[in-house]
């Protein structure tokens, strides 16, 4: 089937609806079997604890699905839109690059961050406060508008393959449940987090915001000046989010690195 045609038909609709069973069920298989198979769980006596860990365990293999799906697009598509090193070829191209399998993907993504702001609605403040909410509803504002205008598709793809640092935090909750915290792969895991993060949530996606912001006048004209303006609101928030976290990440590995100093020292004294 052509691409006009996958996109003239109801597919993605189809593929948001079964995402977001896929990732409810995902959810409620993960309860069970973690139940079974893992003794910190069995332990948790919170239920709201409980569900953070199922909603972890859905959250990574989601991160892990969409980096490659990313990862492959801008292997396979990317000279589409990017030339030789990089550099962006034509800054309108940009805004309206997408194709049947970038639909599929931020359909998908876009069924799993509908399923996890219920499960965040539903348990809040215990699974995440007022900023998981606000990253969640912005991230569905900005999935929503590319799928229906078939626009910006590789600059949401971009925040997309920056869920390769959720892996790392949850698997630092998971190193923390099972009384890990003190140990070397918890520290490794913590310099790994803050290097990911600010490769795809700094570097990368702060990239991308930046060019948007250059190219302000063809995103105006790309879209209406109303939505155009709540892109824009939109990408600030998100890059605001991601640097208040990465400060938090920093200031605990510092803490981490300055403890393990101090514990050496006291050792050879």
């Amino acid at each position: 089937m052509a691409h006009a045609d996958v996109e003239r038909s109801g597919w993605p609709h189809s593929i948001l609806i079964c995402s977001t069973f896929l990732h409810a069920l995902l959810f409620w298989t993960t309860r069970r079997l973690a139940r079974k198979a893992c003794t910190s769980y069995a332990k948790l006596q919170d239920e709201p604890e409980r569900r953070n860990w199922d909603s972890r365990v859905v959250s990574t293999i989601h991160a892990g699905f969409a980096v490659w799906a990313s990862i492959w697009l801008y292997r396979n598509e990317g000279d589409r839109v990017f030339g030789k090193l990089g550099m962006i070829q034509a800054d309108d191209e940009i805004f309206r690059y997408h194709n049947a399998t970038s639909q599929a993907l931020m359909a998908t993504s876009l069924g799993y961050f509908s399923y996890d702001l219920v499960v965040l609605c539903t348990y809040y403040p215990r699974l995440g406060g007022m900023d998981f909410l606000c990253h969640h509803i912005t991230a569905i504002f900005c999935l929503v508008l590319s799928l229906a205008t078939k626009k910006g598709h590789f600059i949401v793809l971009t925040a997309i393959a920056s869920e390769m640092s959720t892996p790392y935090v949850n698997l630092r909750y998971f190193l923390h449940q099972i009384g890990a915290k003190e140990t070397n792969a918890y520290l490794l895991n913590g310099v790994l987090l803050w290097a990911v993060w600010l490769v795809s949530r700094i570097y990368m996606f702060g990239s991308v915001s930046l060019f948007m912001c250059y190219n302000y006048r063809t995103l105006f004209k790309e879209f209406t000046p109303a939505v155009a303006f709540l892109v824009l609101v939109a990408v600030a928030i998100l890059n605001g989010l991601s640097l208040n976290w990465f400060w938090k990440i920093t200031k605990g590995l510092v803490k981490a690195l300055v403890n393990l100093r101090t514990g050496k020292k006291s050792k050879q004294n």
